[in-house]
């Protein structure tokens, strides 16, 4: 519920690691190109989503990542920011 205000209103959304699979459940990734952990989302179960093997993905106000990694970490602000 938290997941869909939020969405509703607009607002940049990020998932890091399996955390996908959360906006997965709740339809916000239908549509759009995403990535996660190796393994958390099977195309196959989510056919509307598209799933690529970057490790960050930025989709609208959707940042989806593969995992923590130190080079873009701290930059997280920013990449949020400018995809909104």
């Amino acid at each position: 519920d938290l997941l869909l205000r939020h969405d509703e209103h607009e607002r940049a959304i990020a998932a890091i690691c399996a955390a996908p699979l959360v906006l997965a459940e709740a339809g916000l990734l239908d549509g759009k190109q995403a990535c996660c952990y190796p393994g958390a989302i099977n195309q196959e179960d989510w056919p509307a989503i598209v799933l690529t093997d970057q490790a960050v993905t930025i989709d609208g106000r959707t940042l989806t990542s593969r995992g923590l990694a130190p080079r873009w970490t701290s930059h997280l602000p920013l990449l949020i920011t400018c995809s909104t």
